[in-house]
């Protein structure tokens, strides 16, 4: 059996699909739309993980989640080498922008 891929240590976002046996409709009713939701933010939460969108349907669910632990990791170079102190006081990288919203000479932008 093969080993299973972990993915939580990647920038990227990450499109989740999922569907019941043979497309049924078990998500018609709010109950089950409340454990999905309290499934997904469970999920998210211990993975420290965000979820950019979703769209739960009768019979399948759709969900963007980004994993930020990459992003973190560049962030925190010019302080592993020794060149700062804390990550926004490195003029030339966007910690800036998250932190303290100050331009950081290009545009950074979320998933729109």
């Amino acid at each position: 059996m093969a080993k299973r891929a972990i993915y939580d240590e990647a920038l990227y976002a990450r499109f989740i699909t999922f569907c019941g046996y043979r497309r049924r409709h078990l998500l018609d009713d709010d109950r089950a739309n409340r454990v999905v939701f309290g499934v997904l933010d469970a999920q998210l939460d211990g993975r420290k993980a965000s979820c950019v969108g979703f769209v739960i349907m009768p019979d399948h669910v759709h969900a963007i989640v980004w994993f930020p632990t990459k992003l973190r990791y560049i962030h925190e170079n010019p302080v592993r080498a020794g060149l700062v102190a804390e990550p926004y006081a490195w003029s030339y990288s966007s910690p800036r922008f998250y932190e303290q919203s100050r331009s950081v000479g290009v545009p950074i932008q979320w998933i729109a």
